[in-house]
């Protein structure tokens, strides 16, 4: 399926953003202990955070992002993912332009540094112009994904062998082919 507009941010990028803007309060929904969290040099170190309402510097927001050892694993990673997300959309949207122009350079110069678009300027005020009108309490989020905890899920988890090698697989609920 062609996709007609894309933006694509490099996500080692979101420590810089995020300091730039000062921290990030995100709300997390359960424990996490994930005892092997990969380091630059190729260890493990434990990272854990206790659930509820958390503020987050850059290098822990990365952190949050690329943990993957939970019970729920990748779908876990991409629910805080989009909580991320959401709290840096409500932070640029609070900015004030000239009390926080040192920050929104720094954060400017860091996306054109990683980012790659097919939208021109004009699409971006665009986009902006809607967003800041869009009431975020009534925007509904999906993932496609086999998370058991949902039941509105069209997709259910199974493992299959591929390339000799057993595979984590998500199918649909109906049946393989259906």
């Amino acid at each position: 399926q062609p996709i007609d507009y894309y933006i694509a941010l490099d996500i080692s990028s979101t420590e810089k953003i995020v300091d730039a803007l000062g921290g990030l309060n995100v709300l997390v929904p359960e424990d996490i202990n994930d005892t092997e969290f990969p380091t630059p040099d190729h260890g493990v170190e434990t990272f854990s955070v206790q659930k509820g309402w958390r503020f987050f510097d850059g290098a822990t927001i990365q952190k949050y992002l690329r943990t993957r050892h939970s019970p729920d694993g990748d779908f876990a990673r991409m629910r805080q993912q989009q909580a991320v997300l959401e709290a840096i959309r409500k932070k640029i949207f609070g900015l004030n332009l000239l009390y926080n122009l040192p920050s929104i350079l720094s954060m400017r110069r860091e996306i054109s540094d990683n980012l790659q678009t097919d939208l021109t300027i004009n699409d971006i005020r665009r986009l902006y112009d809607i967003a800041k009108n869009i009431s975020y309490d009534k925007v509904i989020q999906k993932v496609i994904d086999g998370d058991p905890k949902k039941s509105d899920s069209l997709l259910e988890n199974d493992t299959a062998i591929l390339g000799g090698k057993e595979a984590f697989v998500l199918v649909p609920k109906k049946g393989k082919f259906d």
